[in-house]
This record gives structure tokens, C-alpha cells and sequence, in this order.
């Protein structure tokens, strides 16, 4: 009884969900009889249920040839107990349908009734039909197009699909490009290589997109990128169309860089022709007043005294001014021959201190030198005394009185960072962005000393030539520290 009423329960709930559903839903027995038929099936077949429950195909009006190919499915699952699945195309209806035949098992375990399940799949079909030939088109599209084209999955970035003129620009076979992914031919963005380039185009024309590629040679270009998303194979993905315009913004870098540099040119220009006329000039001007005032009679020692300080002060400036330019004639006429040899930092410290203790003297300066005695470098004499001269004098010329210079020295591997330190007015940040360009205006030290700038030129010109670097760092009201490196002797 319990059976009963379970098979009755399945049974109801069969009939209810098909009642309602737009899918054909059919049984039939062993003489191709129809036991059921939804109301979908009347619609579709275009009659009414009494026309079809109770009776066969030909009954129904069907030819033979058309319902004998049915029939001989229907007789299959009722023989082997298995499913059935096809899709077919109805020439009366011209409508496709996926078509499934289920057995009915009875408590025997023998097949009692098949239930045919039939869905209209002809607007899946059609769309289908039209997405294979707009991929065709597309494909054609595609391949021709004369622009490198890569398809690769939205997610992991893996190359699925490239056209020939990809395989061209970048060297690789298909077979090699579909083995990679996007990631392996981009650039990051902490690579150097045409970084410059690739901010230019960028800055130029906003709103696209560019990147750097890799190719198989290892080259780089720069790619102006148009990309959407697309499905390709069932699978979400991107078609990126690359643009080589390496040419293009590498002749633009190159204008522009040209133009900074004349430009940047016609300033240090303009500024030499102001030392010439002002910081030398004018000083040489001042010298020969001051030694006619020196050569009359009638001035009493302490003021003859006084003028000669005076004068003493002016030559050494002028005479530091001529030697800077001077140098830095010699650096713009062609390269200059470098002749490193071992130096002792301590001496070379010493040697300048000597020079400039006069100077610090007038301002009751402490200087004092800090490092290891067997110190060694392997740098030029000349070019290296003078950078430390340039910046003990800097150091000098803006520290106020009774105040401290320190310079101090450390290993750093293959180098030697050599400081030196102030308690100075220090610099602003907009002065620390051009103190090694010689745009830089007039600066006058803490007790009118003139400074022109040339000095940290000529600095960072010859550290450089010496295989080294220079830094500065600078609070305003506190003082500075200039740091250099310069290559450690090795014995």
C-alpha cells in the first residue's frame, strides 16, 4: 500500500511539472502508442491533446518515412534499457530540437513506457550559427589585419592566438608565442629600458595606452595598445592590437632632450658671460681702488692694515673664480685625461684645511677631520684636491662665527663616501634641485662672500670623471652635508 501511494506521489508530481513546462513532453509503449502528452506538445504540433493521447504516429497523419526513423529510436531504449540524446532538424517545422529518450523501468526491472523530453533549441541554434559566422569574419579580420594582433585569457594573461604580422614583429613562432603568456614579453615597471620613451608617449597623448614589449631578440619597443574582450573558445579573453611607434617617440625623446640640452646651454651661456662681467670683473675693479687707496701717504697703519686684508681676501676669491673657470673651460673643450693614483685621504684633508684655515680663522671656525689614518683612494691629485677644496671653501664661506665643519670619511665596498658637514645657513629645496647646474643666481656667504655656483659644477663634474657619485643633504637654519664616493686603492 505504502508503494502505491509512493508510485502515485511520483506520479502526480511528473504530471504537475510537465503540465507547465514549454518543453514536449511524451510516453509512449511498446507499440509506439502515445500514454501522455503535455500541453506543450499539442502547441507546438500545432492540434489538441485528444488528437494525440491514444494514438500512434500514423494515426496521427505522419508518412512513414518521416515517423520510421522515430520509431526505431523509440524500440532501442525499449530493447537496451539506455537513454537516447540527438539533436535534429524538423523540416515540417523548420525548427531544431534536442530530442531525449528516457526508459520507464517497471518493478521487473523491464522497460514499461519511454518518456520523450524535446527542447526547441532553434534560436540556440541560430545564434550559434551566427556567432561561428561572425568568427569567421573575424578571424578573417584577424589574420590579415597588417597590425600585430594577440589574443590571451582575461584571467592568467596565457597567449591563446597571434596573427602573422605578430609572429613577424616579434620573432617568435606561433607555436613559441602560444607557450607564453602576456607577462613574459611586458615590460614591469621597474625596467629601465625606454622608460623614458614610454613616459613621453604617455604624457603626450593622454587617454591611450601604452607598454613595453620584449621580443624574441631580446629588443624593446614601445606598443600603443588597443584592446577589448572578447569570448574565444569559451573562454573570456582580451584581443590586444600592438603598434610598434618605437621610432616615432624615441625621434621625439631625442628633440626633446636636444632642445633641453640647448636650452640648458644657452643658460650656462648667459651665466659665464655674467661671472665674466660681474664676480670678475667687479672684484678686479674693487682690487685696483683699494691699491690706490693703499699707496697714499697719508693713511696711518691700522687703516693700511685693514686694506691689505682686504685685498689678500679679494685676489684668493678672484683667484679661485679664474681657476674654476678655467676648469671648467678645460672640461667643455674635450675629455680630460684622468690620472688616478694612490692618495692618502688624511693628507689630502690636511693639505686643504692648510689651505682655507685663514678663512675659517676669520670666522673662529672649528674644523675637524674624522676617519681612518690608512685611509686610501685611487683618484686624480688635482681633480680630486680641488672638489675637496670647493666644498671645505663652500663650507667655510656659509657657516656664521663659531661654528663647526666636520669631514669625515667611510668604507663603502669598492668605494671610499667622504663628507663634509656644516653648521651653515643650509639650502633651500628649491636651490638643492639646481645646485649642480650652472643656472644657478649669486649667493652671498655669511659675511658677504660671493658665491657663483661654478664650484659645485666643476664638484660634481669630477667626482664623476673619477668613477664616483655626489649627494647633498640640507636642512634650512641648520647646516648641510655634501657626500661624495671615490674608488678605495686596493693593494
Amino acid at each position: 500500500m505504502e508503494n502505491q501511494n509512493s508510485s502515485r506521489d511520483k506520479e502526480s508530481l511528473f504530471r504537475l511539472l510537465t503540465e507547465i513546462s514549454d518543453d514536449m513532453v511524451m510516453q509512449f509503449d511498446r507499440d509506439f502508442v502515445h500514454l501522455y502528452a503535455n500541453p506543450a506538445s499539442a502547441r507546438y504540433l500545432g492540434t489538441e491533446l485528444e488528437d494525440i493521447i491514444g494514438k500512434t504516429h500514423g494515426q496521427m497523419g505522419y508518412r512513414k518515412e518521416d515517423y520510421e526513423p522515430w520509431h526505431a529510436r523509440i524500440e532501442k531504449v525499449f530493447e537496451t534499457g539506455v537513454p537516447h540524446k540527438e539533436v535534429y532538424h524538423n523540416i515540417v517545422l523548420n525548427k531544431w530540437f534536442d530530442w531525449n529518450l528516457f526508459p520507464e523501468i517497471g518493478e521487473n526491472g523491464s522497460v514499461i513506457s519511454v518518456i520523450s523530453y524535446t527542447r526547441d533549441i532553434t534560436d540556440l541554434i541560430l545564434s550559434q550559427q551566427k556567432v561561428q559566422e561572425s568568427e569567421s569574419k573575424y578571424r578573417i579580420l584577424f589574420t590579415e589585419n597588417p597590425m600585430p594582433s594577440i589574443i590571451s585569457d582575461k584571467i592568467s594573461g596565457k597567449i591563446l592566438e597571434v596573427n602573422p604580422a605578430a609572429v613577424k614583429e616579434y620573432g617568435y613562432s606561433h607555436d613559441e608565442f602560444v607557450s607564453l603568456t602576456m607577462r613574459d614579453i611586458v615590460l614591469s615597471e621597474d625596467d629601465d629600458e625606454l622608460s623614458e620613451a614610454c613616459l613621453l608617449a604617455k604624457s603626450d597623448q593622454p587617454g591611450k595606452s601604452f607598454s613595453r614589449h620584449r621580443k624574441r631578440n631580446g629588443d624593446v619597443i614601445i606598443a600603443e595598445i588597443n584592446t577589448h574582450e572578447l569570448l574565444y573558445r569559451e573562454i573570456d579573453a582580451r584581443h590586444i592590437i600592438a603598434h610598434n611607434i618605437t621610432a616615432e617617440i624615441v625621434s621625439k625623446v631625442t628633440i626633446t632632450r636636444l632642445a633641453g640640452e640647448l636650452q640648458e646651454s644657452n643658460q650656462t651661456k648667459d651665466r659665464l658671460f655674467s661671472i665674466l662681467a660681474h664676480d670678475l670683473r667687479g672684484p678686479i675693479g674693487n682690487l685696483e681702488q683699494m691699491l690706490n687707496l693703499f699707496s697714499m701717504e697719508e693713511l696711518d697703519e691700522e687703516t693700511r692694515s685693514m686694506i691689505m686684508d682686504d685685498i689678500k681676501v679679494t685676489v684668493k676669491s678672484s683667484f679661485t673664480l679664474l681657476d674654476n673657470l678655467l676648469n671648467w673651460a678645460r672640461i667643455q673643450s674635450g675629455p680630460i685625461s684622468m690620472r688616478p693614483e694612490k692618495l692618502s685621504l688624511k693628507s689630502l684633508f690636511e693639505n686643504a684645511r692648510t689651505l682655507l684655515e685663514s678663512q675659517a680663522d676669520q670666522k673662529s671656525l672649528k674644523i675637524t677631520v674624522s676617519g681612518e689614518e690608512s685611509a686610501f683612494i685611487y683618484s686624480d691629485a688635482n681633480s680630486s684636491e680641488m672638489v675637496l677644496r670647493n666644498l671645505l671653501s663652500n663650507a667655510i664661506k656659509f657657516t656664521p662665527e663659531l661654528g663647526l665643519i666636520n669631514i669625515s670619511w667611510r668604507d663603502e665596498g669598492d668605494f671610499v663616501k667622504i663628507s663634509v658637514t656644516d653648521t651653515g645657513v643650509g639650502i633651500d629645496r628649491e636651490r638643492l634641485e639646481n645646485l649642480f647646474r650652472l643656472t644657478t643666481n649669486t649667493t652671498w656667504g655669511t659675511k658677504g662672500e660671493k658665491g657663483t655656483g661654478l664650484g659645485l659644477v666643476l664638484v660634481k663634474e669630477f667626482v664623476e670623471k673619477n668613477g664616483g657619485n655626489i649627494e647633498v643633504s640640507s636642512t634650512p637654519g641648520k647646516g648641510s652635508t655634501f657626500s661624495f664616493t671615490l674608488p678605495k686603492f686596493k693593494s
